[in-house]
């Protein structure tokens, strides 16, 4: 009978000979999985045998993650933002660059032109991380997270009755702006919408994590991501920008003056999508946000102040 350390080296090994990346890390991940353990309890078991009955579903787990079923699949959850999300074939991988997403829009809520009580939506929210995270960070932030997928929608749903903020979210499915108008929220430029309650108004930010891979890149994107994740989740048009485009001249009519818009965009697009941004003529301050590789990763677009509220 063969001890858990033995088996984490043969599974490092046979995870390393097809490519994946940090093949150890991820042998304890699905390891601790199928134990019912923690990576820390793995270390601290080094020791311990493991029988038959507790190998072949790790077998099973290695196989697939051979053939580059994601880690987070074949375990059903991932962290983000220091949260626990569930995570399944309905929805893409929560990225760690998404969390600039997230810090970017929390400074704005916490900060010095915060609103006291903000409404944000969440365009295309996926798995709702981006959603869940700024209200379980921003107590006094509503959330309007949308997405064309029904199925996606049932996971974000999960997530926020998980992280308990689902009292604060409200989920509608439908095609970027267009459930939030077929549920009277918006426009912002009409004075009730700007007053009434929080669920039938404006917004004073908007957030989106937008498909934006180009047709050129989607042949070289990992096996994990092509193979797997869902292309309308990430498939942005022959130049990445055709969801983007739709959401910058949307947003000004569902944004308040003084308003935000922060999208993440790949990793050459930040110029075309801050001159899509002035285009509009709504939305004349902009800035970027830089990921952990240095890329210009976030822009930020500012939607111009009425004159009562300049000087």
């Amino acid at each position: 009978m063969r001890q858990l350390l033995e088996i984490l080296k043969l599974a490092e090994r046979t995870l390393a000979e097809r490519g994946v990346e940090r093949p150890r890390l991820e042998a304890e991940h699905l390891l601790a999985h199928v134990l019912g353990r923690s990576r820390l309890d793995l270390y601290l078991e080094f020791d311990r045998p493991l029988d038959e009955p507790e190998l072949a579903p790790f077998r099973e787990l290695l196989r697939k993650r051979r053939q580059r079923v994601p880690c987070q699949y074949l375990i059903g959850e991932t962290e983000f933002y220091g949260l626990p999300f569930a995570i399944d074939e309905r929805v893409m991988v929560p990225r760690p660059e998404t969390e600039h997403l997230v810090e970017a829009a929390l400074e704005r809520l916490k900060g010095p032109e915060a609103p006291g009580e903000a409404l944000a939506y969440d365009v295309g929210t996926g798995s709702g991380c981006v959603a869940v995270a700024i209200a379980h960070e921003a107590p006094g932030c509503r959330v309007i997270a949308s997405d064309s997928s029904a199925a996606a929608l049932e996971v974000a749903r999960a997530n926020a009755e998980r992280n308990g903020v689902a009292g604060r979210i409200t989920f509608l499915e439908g095609d970027l702006f267009e459930p939030h108008a077929r549920h009277g929220v918006g426009p912002a430029d009409v004075g009730a919408a700007d007053t009434g309650p929080a669920d039938m108004r404006a917004a004073d930010m908007i957030v989106s994590n937008p498909p934006y891979v180009s047709h050129d890149e989607w042949d070289g994107l990992p096996d994990e991501v092509r193979l797997y994740e869902p292309r309308e989740a990430l498939d942005g048009g022959p130049d990445g920008l055709a969801v983007i485009r739709r959401i910058v001249a949307g947003c000004p009519g569902h944004l308040k003056p003084g308003g935000w818009l922060l999208l993440e965009v790949g990793h050459t697009q930040a110029e075309a999508v801050t001159q899509l941004m002035a285009a509009t003529g709504a939305l004349g301050k902009t800035e970027t946000v830089r990921d952990y590789g240095g890329a210009e990763r976030i822009i930020i677009g500012q939607k111009a102040k009425g004159p009562e509220n300049d000087g």
